[in-house]
Order: structure tokens, then C-alpha cells, then sequence
């Protein structure tokens, strides 16, 4: 074996960018009950929100694998929208989040400083309000990064949480 198969051994043969996030959300969703998914849609959510508890969620790209989807689960992230990989959420998908967490008690939408997520998550978040699935939206996009520590910037508090 050359190094060049060495080095790929490790991938399944089959595959592909388009295969690859859905694939990681299937195995993510079967190793932990408290996951359901909606794999159409690239939407991971939690089994089951406590509809007295404010829900946490967004939607971004994948990069090389759809991290973010790791980070729901109880007291944590409600739901996540993953994007193929390098490519935004789209709106459909972020509303298909909204969709499947609780919204009663409030709901933030984290939304990551790239362009196309920006811009899917804004409009998921109009389309939704107008659905009358949220009373308010207040994004907040103008943070100066200091450290880790809560920043004021135009009135609004943003917490940055980059690594020194």
C-alpha cells in the first residue's frame, strides 16, 4: 500500500460532498436517542424540548462535517440547521428548526458573521415572525471582539467567546 492509499483508506469508498452530511447526521441521530431528525432537511433537534425553557438554535454551514448538530441536547442547543458542506442554511431549513423547537417560552437564534448565513437566517427569522412563531426579533450583529468578555458596541451586549 503507496502512501496516497494509506492516507484515504479511512473513507468509505461511496462517498461524495453530497453524501457526506447526511450520512454524519444519521449516524449522530441512531447514537443518541435524545435526537430526532429530519434528514431532508439537514435538521437535527432535540427529542424533547421542555416547552418552559427558552430554545436555543441556528443554522450554518457544515465546513467538513456538521458539527454544530453535537451541541443539541438538554440545556444546550434546541435545534440546528445543517448546511451542506461549505454552503449556508437555507431559509427552508432554519424554519424547519423553528418548526421543530418549542418557541413558547422565547427563542435565540445564533447566528454565525457569514454572509449567507446572515442572510437565510434574517429571512427565517422575518418569515417566522410573520408566521407569528416569534413576537420579536432583535438581531444583534455588531460586536467588537476585546477578549473573551461581554462587549458593548452601539448599544447592543455581545458575548465573544474567541479564544485569546
Amino acid at each position: 500500500m503507496d502512501l496516497r492509499e494509506r492516507r484515504i483508506a479511512h473513507y468509505s469508498p461511496d462517498t461524495t460532498a453530497n453524501t457526506l452530511v447526511p450520512r454524519a447526521l444519521r449516524a449522530l441521530a441512531s447514537a443518541n436517542a435524545h435526537l430526532k431528525l429530519n434528514e431532508a432537511e439537514g435538521v437535527v433537534a432535540h427529542a424533547h424540548n421542555d416547552l418552559s425553557v427558552m430554545s436555543i438554535m441556528g443554522g450554518w454551514r457544515s465546513g467538513h462535517e456538521p458539527a454544530w448538530s453535537g451541541f443539541v441536547r438538554e440545556g444546550l442547543w434546541s435545534a440546528v440547521a445543517c448546511g451542506d458542506i461549505f454552503a449556508s442554511s437555507s431559509t427552508k431549513q432554519v424554519l424547519e428548526a423553528m418548526g421543530l423547537a418549542p418557541l413558547d417560552a422565547g427563542t435565540i437564534l445564533l447566528i454565525t458573521n457569514y454572509t449567507g448565513d446572515r442572510l437565510h437566517s434574517g429571512l427565517a427569522a422575518e418569515r417566522a415572525r410573520v408566521a407569528v412563531m416569534l413576537s420579536s426579533c432583535q438581531p444583534r450583529t455588531t460586536c467588537q471582539s476585546e477578549g473573551a468578555r461581554v462587549v458593548e458596541s452601539e448599544g447592543e451586549g455581545c458575548l465573544d467567546t474567541s479564544l485569546p
